[in-house]
């Protein structure tokens, strides 16, 4: 299982889809805390999330969607829609470091986040 949270400053970018989508409404709630579970449709497949690396903590946070399995997750879970500013704090059960919660995003076909 994994969870999401909204953030603050960051690092790297890194980019998991490559069309461009219309942006994806801020985080209203900056507490709220939620699980995704997003599964590729391929072993390769783009999630349609662009993220970053936090400097000082084991997160990454959304900086935009893309169309891919998260804008689907989207569509379909309104109540727990994903959304820029987010923070992902685990993947699969991988929260040690940002390197390894990347890892885990690039391995997985199902992922818990």
């Amino acid at each position: 299982a994994g969870a999401m949270s909204s953030g603050e400053d960051y690092s790297e970018d890194d980019d998991f889809a490559a069309d461009s989508a219309p942006a994806t409404p801020k985080s209203p709630d900056a507490t709220r805390k939620f699980r995704v579970r997003l599964v590729r449709s391929a072993p390769g497949a783009k999630l349609g999330l662009r993220i970053a690396a936090f400097k000082r903590r084991p997160a990454l946070k959304v900086r935009g969607i893309k169309p891919g399995a998260v804008a689907q997750w989207n569509e379909a879970h309104g109540d727990r829609r994903v959304c820029i500013g987010d923070r992902i704090l685990e993947v699969n059960g991988e929260r040690s470091s940002a390197a390894a919660i990347y890892e885990a995003i690039a391995a997985g076909l199902t992922l818990d986040v």
